[in-house]
């Protein structure tokens, strides 16, 4: 370890809170920073070009097919925790209902509530966050509906997983999988009503 370091191991505090993540990543535009439900820090690089076109891509496509702008974001801050100190979340894109007011729940992350979608691209680095931590916890926080978009298996294809919630009980929750995962580009000649409540 370089001595840089070990500096910043020694001014991490512990346990890190969602107070201290925002505080990071106002501070560090070269990293992304998320804090599991059970409190584990985890630090990514930006998304890459081909990462940041296939978002672009979704945000369009529901802007195209009558979502408003206020109901589209990309990477906020989410509050998906069981306390007030960790479980903070930023998923690359989400689609919250039309009447949903934004309001915070802890430090800077927003309240979950109203939101109909949230999607992750799926890279190397991030497939068992993504498959596996993130899908338990946002069947926890009560998000209706999950999409992976796999770029890292086959950047062609980009094969979009839809999971629809069908348990919200506690740790129980749970999603299952609505259809066999199909090609972005097949996704992208529907409409999102092809997929989602209206």
């Amino acid at each position: 370890m370089t001595a840089d370091a070990f500096a910043v191991a020694d001014a991490m505090p512990s346990p890190i809170t969602l107070h201290d993540l925002a505080a990071m990543a106002d501070r560090d535009e070269h990293h992304r920073y998320e804090l599991s439900a059970e409190g584990v820090l985890q630090v990514m690089a930006p998304p890459t070009a081909a990462h940041q076109l296939i978002v672009t891509r979704m945000m369009g496509w529901f802007l195209r097919n009558g979502y408003a702008d206020e109901q589209i974001l990309t990477t906020p801050g989410l509050y998906v925790g069981a306390d007030n100190l960790s479980g903070g979340r930023q998923p690359d894109l989400t689609v919250w209902t039309a009447d949903t007011v934004l309001r915070k729940a802890v430090s800077e992350y927003l309240d979950p509530a109203g939101l109909l979608l949230a999607i992750e691209i799926i890279s190397g680095s991030s497939r068992i966050v993504d498959m596996i931590e993130k899908r338990a916890e946002y069947a926890r926080a009560g998000v209706p509906h999950y999409w992976l978009i796999d770029h890292a298996a086959d950047p062609q294809a980009n094969p979009v997983v839809m999971l629809g919630l069908v348990s919200s009980e506690g740790k129980e929750a749970q999603y299952d999988q609505l259809r066999p995962a199909q090609p972005l580009a097949w996704v992208l000649n529907g409409r999102p009503s092809d997929y989602l409540p209206a």
